[in-house]
């Protein structure tokens, strides 16, 4: 088998219809954000998103999250989002090892979950690192789904034919998902048309 039966076919972008009590949520490991802000402040997936979150393997501490993209566009939390509907989004990108450095990012999931009511809608989303289209479940799938989280991302979002970017979600009306592709990352954009 050559690498290329492996490789994902691009996709075209896939697109929600606007509706005014849902809202659309977008995740993507961008890969060098720094490089390729203007192509994301372009790409269609970022356009139509209510919510964006972008995740970075290659950012460092001496690059400053203000200089990244323009100030009209402002961080709105590191880990934890309230949402004015409340609902909470937690993000976050694991390393590219090997599987035992998933257990601290479960356990960081972990902790903050207990600080969330368990009937309030939550959702978690960003760079697993975990193929959810494999046919055992790796760590953080098993325990989240243990959690009463779903994870809705049932497509390749990786351009190896991984669906590495989840979202999960629990005690939120998903209506839809979809995978775009991009062009300056190795990731896709991965997005949830969700009711609030």
């Amino acid at each position: 088998m050559n690498i290329l039966t492996k490789e994902r076919c691009l996709v075209p972008y896939s697109t929600f219809s606007k509706d005014s009590q849902a809202a659309i949520i977008s995740v993507l490991n961008v890969r060098s954000l720094p490089n390729h802000s203007a192509d994301v402040l372009k790409d269609p997936s970022f356009l139509m998103s209510d919510v964006i979150v972008l995740t970075e393997t290659w950012l460092s501490e001496n690059i400053a999250s203000c200089t990244l993209l323009p100030n009209v566009l402002r961080p709105i939390a590191k880990e934890v989002l309230a949402m004015p509907y409340q609902m909470t989004i937690m993000t976050s990108t694991t390393p590219q090892i090997d599987i035992t450095a998933q257990i601290p990012l479960l356990q960081q999931i972990e902790a903050m979950l207990v600080t969330i009511p368990h009937n309030e809608p939550c959702m978690i989303l960003g760079d697993m690192n975990e193929d959810a289209l494999a046919t055992t479940h790796g760590p953080i799938q098993t325990a989240l789904k243990s959690l009463h989280f779903q994870q809705v991302v049932q497509s390749p979002t990786h351009r190896f034919g991984a669906c590495l970017d989840h979202i999960y979600t629990r005690n939120i009306d998903c209506m839809d998902t979809c995978v775009s592709a991009t062009y300056y990352s190795d990731h896709d954009w991965a997005s949830c048309n969700f009711k609030f």
